[in-house]
């Protein structure tokens, strides 16, 4: 599976071959040389898997960055996520409160009732990763994972006439250390959200 990462933002170097060198490992990053650390915050491209027919990448909608159709966009969070967008970082803090000493529970449990108590529920969390706009609120937060030393949660609308249908996620995996995977997507099936969760806890803790 071919990453591309972004450690944060461009520098100036001089002289001019040490820019031309410098322009040589961001190419061979975008073809798949691994950058970053497992400790840092930062930003990895990921191409979507075969096997994912109709799913569509997206970014934080305050990363002006665009995304390569056919990739998905991971954000990892190491602590407060320092230059990463700001609604990646306060996702990130609610995620850390929801999975706190969370038991054991099936796959694809609906905690939102949990969530709210721990002030981390579907309101908070929607405003925090799609701002104050117009838009289709979620009506769940699913646990995959819970109680696991890799717990992941998704952000969703499933409409009861159509449980099956594509939708609209956002996928979080906690790793150790409170360290954040996260990725917005679209067109996913709700039989896909296990497989997707582990993807992005594998490729966003690399």
């Amino acid at each position: 599976m071919k990453t591309s990462v972004r450690t944060g933002p461009g520098f100036f170097l001089f002289p001019a071959l040490i820019v031309l060198a410098f322009c040589a490992l961001i190419a061979g990053a975008r073809q798949g040389n691994a950058m970053g650390s497992p400790n840092s915050s930062t930003i990895i491209d990921v191409a979507l898997p075969g096997g994912w027919a109709g799913v569509e990448g997206a970014v934080a909608r305050d990363d002006g960055s665009a995304l390569t159709p056919g990739q998905m966009r991971l954000y990892r969070v190491v602590g407060d996520g320092a230059g990463l967008p700001g609604s990646i970082q306060q996702q990130a803090a609610l995620i850390r409160r929801l999975a706190e000493d969370l038991p054991p529970l099936d796959p694809l449990t609906d905690i939102s009732a949990r969530a709210e108590e721990r002030g981390a529920g579907i309101t908070a969390l929607s405003l925090a990763a799609y701002g104050s706009g117009k838009y289709t609120r979620p009506n769940r937060i699913l646990a995959i994972g819970a109680g696991s030393d890799r717990p992941g949660f998704v952000l969703v609308r499933i409409a009861e006439d159509a449980p099956d249908a594509p939708v609209a996620a956002s996928f979080y995996c906690l790793g150790s250390g409170g360290t954040i995977a996260l990725s917005h997507l679209a067109g996913v099936r709700p039989e896909k959200m296990i497989e997707i969760k582990d993807v992005i806890c594998r490729e966003g803790f690399k």
